[in-house]
Parts: structure tokens; C-alpha cells; sequence
């Protein structure tokens, strides 16, 4: 999984990211204006993840079928 890569990152360090982003909108303290623009980035990172997760599972299925056939 670790060769999964979108602009750079791997799977994991996306999901780490995204982590971060939760922690960071979970500050009591952040304003409302920092708050919606980490919320627009991790609908974005979220988005990156799951497109990561989507190729991962068709090339999963894609060996799963391979050795199906032989």
C-alpha cells in the first residue's frame, strides 16, 4: 500500500493528515473562518483518501480475478 500515492503522500500519511485537521477543528480556540477552511481541507484530503482506497480495492479485485482464472 505504501507505493498508493496521491500528490506525494501514501495512504497513511494522508489519513494522518486528516487526523490532524480533526485535532486542529476540535480547538475550542480556532476562529470560525480557520475552522470552515479546515473543514474545506479535509473534505478535500477525505476525497483523496477515498479515491487512494478505490484504487487500491480494484487492483485487489483485479489480482483476486487474475488468480481466479488460472
Amino acid at each position: 500500500m505504501d507505493n498508493v500515492k496521491n500528490e506525494g503522500l501514501t495512504l497513511e500519511e494522508s489519513m494522518i493528515k486528516l487526523e490532524g485537521i480533526v485535532r486542529d477543528m476540535n480547538d475550542d480556540s480556532i476562529s470560525l473562518e480557520d475552522s470552515f477552511r479546515l473543514y474545506k481541507d479535509g473534505i478535500k484530503e477525505l476525497e483523496k483518501c477515498n479515491k487512494m482506497i478505490e484504487d487500491i480495492e480494484k487492483e485487489m479485485n483485479a489480482i483476486e480475478e487474475g488468480a481466479a482464472n488460472e
